[in-house]
């Protein structure tokens, strides 16, 4: 549907404006189709993990999704499903590092998109002494692509030495639709 502007009329009180019914008519199938596309989903997992150094570790969340709208942007491992090429979506990745002991310790966290190779990328310093937890955030707007679309994303943790992460969460909010 094309956005359906509000008839005001020439001037205040001309009579010639759309009468308040079509104009709340209008307002309200505008809204609708805003809240047809857009929504999020979310999944959090506290169990601890093991990351597999200088390796690829591909992270998976199965905890029960929480979600508005009903959109489906996650598959049951957590994989990103975006829904239409053109659409942006928000990517937000959290987990706590428990650091291992030395220093120049970092992790890569990243999109990764099967067939395709990272989508984005950024690599983190661990900051903290050993065995102490290091809480680790990122968040992309990513424009969905033919490969992004047809493939899907997976998050993917790759950190110079073995450690161990909890407290996993993974949110994707679709945030324009394309077209």
């Amino acid at each position: 549907m094309a956005k359906q502007l509000i008839n005001i009329g020439t001037t205040a009180n001309d009579g010639t404006g759309d009468t308040i019914r079509n104009a709340f008519d209008k307002v309200n199938d505008n809204t609708n189709e805003l809240y047809a596309w857009t929504g999020w989903i979310s999944r959090y997992k506290a169990t601890s993990v093991t990351l597999t150094g200088a390796t690829q570790n591909l992270i998976t969340i199965t905890g029960t999704p929480e979600s508005n709208n009903g959109l489906t942007l996650l598959d049951a491992n957590s994989r990103i499903t975006p829904l239409s090429l053109g659409d942006a979506i928000t990517v937000d990745f959290s987990c706590t590092v428990v650091t291992p002991s030395g220093s120049n310790n970092y992790i890569e966290v990243g999109v990764s998109v099967p067939s395709g190779g990272y989508y984005r990328k950024l690599t983190i310093p661990l900051l903290k002494s050993g065995g102490l937890d290091d809480f680790v955030s990122v968040s992309w707007t990513l424009p969905v692509g033919s490969v992004f679309l047809a493939n899907g994303g997976d998050i993917v943790i790759t950190p110079n030495v073995g450690l161990n992460i909890k407290e996993l969460y993974i949110s994707v909010c679709r945030v324009h639709k394309g077209q």
